[in-house]
């Protein structure tokens, strides 16, 4: 698992990503018996690739550069396209998803609209990803359980599982 198939990041980056897949891969530390950890780890491997091909700084500078530009991964995805627009058509069932900052608007929050629209799709995990780390998302919720679960699998399928494995 060396990812010798990637060619736009260096080699240092992949040899730090090798440690942290085998973490999110190693069923002895229980992770994927918790999904807010499991998704946690997806996202800060994701972050690490977006940092490392857009050399940003922060979260809007990253994906704004993930989807102004070209890159392997995003390349990837886009030939995925009945994945993609699968995700897509469960993310819109779910409607708004709310910004769940505090100040933020009553109708801030994320929506996908077009069902193949990568950049939707990623907004809305993305959406996800923030209320998670920000402590807005409830695990007994089930809808709140459902919308991290359906982030974490998107991550895995298109990124952890497969582009980045080669597989």
């Amino acid at each position: 698992m060396g990812f010798s198939h990637i060619k736009e990041v260096r080699a240092d980056f992949k040899d730090r990503m090798v440690w942290w897949v085998a973490k999110l891969k190693n069923q002895r530390m229980k992770i994927l018996d918790d999904l807010w950890v499991e998704f946690i780890l997806c996202w800060m491997i994701f972050d690490a690739y977006l940092t490392e091909i857009s050399k940003s700084g922060t979260d809007r500078k990253k994906l704004d550069y993930f989807y102004q530009n070209d890159s392997e991964l995003k390349s990837y995805m886009l030939s995925q396209p009945e994945a993609l627009c699968g995700y897509g058509e469960t993310l819109k069932t779910y409607e708004l998803v709310v910004n769940m900052r505090p100040g933020a608007g009553d109708n801030a929050g994320k929506v996908v609209m077009n069902t193949e629209s990568l950049e939707e799709i990623l907004e809305v995990i993305y959406q996800i990803r923030c209320n998670l780390f920000h402590g807005s998302k409830n695990i007994k919720n089930s809808r709140d359980y459902e919308l991290v679960k359906i982030g974490k699998n998107f991550l895995r399928r298109f990124f952890i599982d497969t582009w980045m494995t080669g597989i």
